[in-house]
C-alpha cells in the first residue's frame, strides 16, 4: 500500500535500529525480526512472516535484508520496500566501506599481527557458514551432490568464469532432478514484478559491456559487485568467493586483504554483502592509472551489489505466489544454492586457509576459533576480535 513521507521515514528508522542490532548469521537475523514485526508492532501475522522468510530463502542479498524488503513493501509499497533495504544495509555497508578507507592505517596497528588472528578467525567462520549453508541447502543426496561436485570441480579450476558456470549447471540440474511431482500451476508474475525483473537482466548484461567498451576499471567493478550480489543466495556470505575470484583474477585485490576483511566485516551487524563495500573502498586500480577506491568506490560496490537484491526482493512481494507454486523454478534456485554451498567451501580450500594457515601451528589457531564459533557460540564480532587482539599481543 502507498505511504507518505513519514510512514516512509518511520519504515527507514525502524529498519535502520534494526540494521544496527543485526548481529549474526541468518536465523538469529531474521529471529530479531520476528520478534520486533510481529511480536511487538504485530505488522503481519505469524503466517504471513513466515511466508516472507520462506521466499527470502531463494533470493539473493542475504535472508534478513529480503524479509525487509518484504515486510517493507507490505508496509509501504515499494518505496516502503527501498527504504526498508536502506535502513537495514547503511550500517554495515557503511562500516565496511569505512575499513575499506582505512585499511592501510589499520594494517599498520601493532605491526599488522592482529591480521593473522583476523585471518583465523574468518577462516573459521567460513567453514561455519559451510556447515550451515550445507544444513539449509544441500541436506538430501542430490543437493550434496552437487555441492561436493562444484567444490571439486572450483578447487581444480578457479575463476569467476568458472563459478557463474557452476552455478548455472547447479540450476539446471535442480530443475531436472529436483521438481516435485503434482505441484499446481505456476501463478502468472504481475506487472509490478515483471518491471523490477526487466531492469535486472538489463543491468546484467549492460554492465559488463559498458565497462569494456569504455575500459573503465570502475565500471567493471560495478559489474562485477552486481553479478556477485545477483548470485548470493541464502544469507549473503557467498558473496565472499563471488566477488573476490572477480576482483582478484584481474589483479585488483589481494587474498591476504580479502580473507581479512571479511573477517572484519563478518563481524558487523546486517547482512554479509556489506563486503561489497569493503572491496570498493579498499580497492587499487593503481596498475591502470586510476585512482583508488576510497568512499565513493566502497559506495558504488555496495550499491551494485544490493541492487539485485533489492530488485528481485521488490519483484518477489507481489509474486510470491509464483515461488510457492512454481516446482520448475523452486527446483532450479534449490540446485543453484546447493552447489553455492560447493563454491564457498572451494574458496575455503583454495583462498582462505592458503591465506590464514602459513605454518603448521596455524590449523590450531582455526581450529580454536572454530570452537568458540561453533561450539561456544561466542559471536563472530567478539571471535575476530578477540583472536586479532591475542595474535596482536603474541605475536609482536
Amino acid at each position: 500500500m502507498p505511504s507518505d513521507g513519514r510512514a516512509l521515514a518511520a519504515i527507514l528508522v525502524i529498519f535502520l535500529r534494526l540494521g544496527l542490532t543485526g548481529f549474526g548469521g541468518a536465523e538469529r537475523q531474521v529471529a530479531r525480526l520476528r520478534r520486533d514485526l510481529v511480536d511487538r508492532r504485530a505488522w503481519l501475522s505469524d503466517a504471513d512472516f513466515a511466508a516472507c522468510a520462506e521466499a527470502a530463502l531463494w533470493l539473493p542479498g542475504s535472508t534478513g535484508l529480503q524479509v525487509a524488503i518484504a515486510v517493507g513493501r507490505i508496509r509501504g509499497g515499494v518505496a516502503g520496500g527501498a527504504a526498508a533495504a536502506l535502513g537495514y544495509l547503511a550500517p554495515a555497508g557503511l562500516a565496511a566501506i569505512a575499513l575499506g578507507v582505512f585499511w592501510l592505517r589499520l594494517e599498520d596497528i601493532a605491526g599488522g599481527a592482529w591480521l593473522h588472528g583476523a585471518k583465523a578467525a574468518c577462516a573459521a567462520i567460513v567453514l561455519q557458514a559451510v556447515l550451515d549453508l550445507r544444513r539449509t541447502y544441500a541436506r538430501e543426496p542430490i543437493r550434496l551432490g552437487l555441492a561436493i561436485g562444484a567444490a571439486i570441480g572450483l578447487a581444480l579450476v578457479a575463476g569467476a568464469a568458472a563459478q557463474l558456470a557452476a552455478l548455472c549447471v547447479g540450476a539446471f540440474f535442480g530443475f531436472a532432478l529436483l521438481r516435485e511431482a503434482g505441484a499446481a500451476p505456476p501463478a502468472p508474475a504481475t506487472r509490478e514484478s515483471l518491471a523490477p525483473l526487466a531492469v535486472f537482466a538489463g543491468l546484467l548484461v549492460i554492465l559488463p559491456l559498458a565497462a569494456a567498451l569504455l575500459l573503465s576499471p570502475h565500471l567493471g567493478l560495478a559489474g562485477a559487485a552486481f553479478r556477485a550480489g545477483a548470485f548470493a543466495l541464502g544469507d549473503g556470505r557467498l558473496i565472499l568467493p563471488l566477488i573476490e575470484a572477480e576482483t582478484q583474477g584481474r589483479g585488483w585485490l589481494g587474498a591476504e586483504r580479502a580473507v581479512a576483511g571479511f573477517g572484519l566485516v563478518s563481524a558487523l551487524p546486517g547482512p554479509a554483502i556489506a563486503y561489497a563495500g569493503f572491496i570498493g573502498a579498499v580497492q587499487d586500480y593503481t596498475g591502470a592509472g586510476v585512482r583508488p577506491g576510497g568512499w565513493l568506490g566502497g559506495l558504488a560496490a555496495l550499491t551494485a551489489a544490493s541492487v539485485p537484491a533489492v530488485l528481485l526482493g521488490l519483484a518477489a512481494a507481489p509474486a510470491r505466489r509464483l515461488l510457492a507454486t512454481s516446482s520448475g523454478l523452486k527446483a532450479a534456485l534449490a540446485g543453484m544454492a546447493a552447489t553455492g554451498v560447493g563454491v564457498l567451501a572451494a574458496c575455503l580450500w583454495r583462498t582462505v586457509l592458503p591465506s590464514a594457515v602459513v605454518r603448521p601451528t596455524d590449523w590450531a589457531l582455526v581450529a580454536a576459533a572454530w570452537v568458540f564459533i561453533a561450539v561456544a557460540r561466542l559471536p563472530a564480532w567478539a571471535t575476530v576480535l578477540g583472536f586479532a587482539a591475542a595474535t596482536a599481543v603474541f605475536n609482536r
